[in-house]
């Protein structure tokens, strides 16, 4: 760099880089007085500095006492016993290489990856699969989340998700009826898709927030950061961990203890483009919890 970029800049241009979604490398530097390259760096830098340091701390799977108040305020809003979550799967447009292509072509017939999530009664992402070709659909997608052996195996649960007519019905995760339906079955479909509205109500916000990821062009900084084949691809889920709270003093603290001008970009475990969405939605989760304490 020349000089060196103070991390509030650093942080600032990352977050304008996702959140306008049509800001390129190259506006960025001229606006920051930066070179494009530059730019580039900082953002994956930042990005690299909120994987590795809030990765499982903001986007987790909740513990039984949280699941508890989640089963509480779904069944006081919506009438359903036992929800702890709803999912479901939104296309985020990426870059894919031509080997590979048809691969991620959606029915859309643009180039994407399919995201799943599911999220709780306040909106916040508990658990995300990424790295799914587009082409995939959401009911196979979902099967690609590491917990999803336990999920089958603990048949004695009394937890639910919710989900669409796209996933099939089993014990822990409930869909829709359709069809011809009775009159408690229509009911059911009624508070059921009130519910489960949830998780579109989430993939808006943060689609919103985040327009980099509300296009069908994708975002990214140009150069050999492109998505790679099916088979390279890896899930992402948040386990348990404990939970901390990012104040504007922690941070402060946190950029301070692996300063930005000096992080090196590493080879990283996804591809680069699973890796972005996960480090905004950490971001953004974090963010959210430091407006809650103020």
């Amino acid at each position: 760099m020349r000089g060196r970029m103070e991390p509030t800049g650093q942080v600032a241009m990352y977050t304008e880089f996702c959140s306008t979604g049509r800001t390129s490398c190259a506006k960025l530097g001229q606006q920051y007085g930066v070179s494009t390259s530059t730019a580039k760096r900082v953002i994956l830098s930042v990005r690299d500095l909120i994987n590795r340091h809030l990765h499982r701390v903001h986007v987790k799977w909740p513990d039984l006492e949280e699941q508890a108040r989640i089963k509480s305020s779904f069944y006081n809003q919506k009438s359903i016993p036992g929800v702890i979550g709803c999912v479901d799967g939104v296309h985020i447009a990426c870059r894919a290489q031509l080997s590979c292509k048809s691969a991620y072509v959606n029915r859309k017939q643009w180039t994407s990856q399919t995201v799943q999530a599911v999220c709780d009664d306040q909106l916040r992402f508990t658990l995300v699969v990424t790295g799914v070709p587009g082409s995939c659909h959401d009911a196979k997608a979902f099967r690609q989340a590491p917990m999803w052996d336990e999920w089958l195996a603990d048949t004695d649960s009394k937890s639910v998700l919710l989900g669409d007519a796209a996933y099939g019905i089993f014990h822990f995760l409930l869909v829709p009826f359709g069809g011809d339906l009775t009159v408690e079955q229509s009911r059911f479909d009624f508070y059921h898709s009130s519910a489960r509205l949830t998780i579109e109500r989430a993939f808006g916000k943060f689609k919103g927030q985040w327009q980099m990821f509300n296009t069908t062009q994708p975002g990214a900084p140009r150069g050999n950061l492109t998505s790679t084949c099916p088979n390279d691809n890896e899930s992402l889920v948040y386990q348990p961990s404990q939970l901390t709270t990012i104040t504007s003093i922690g941070l402060r603290e946190l950029i301070d203890q692996a300063p930005l001008s000096t992080v090196e970009v590493q080879p990283v475990r996804w591809p680069w483009y699973d890796y972005l969405i996960i480090s905004v939605i950490e971001w953004w989760v974090a963010l959210a919890d430091e407006m809650t304490d103020c």
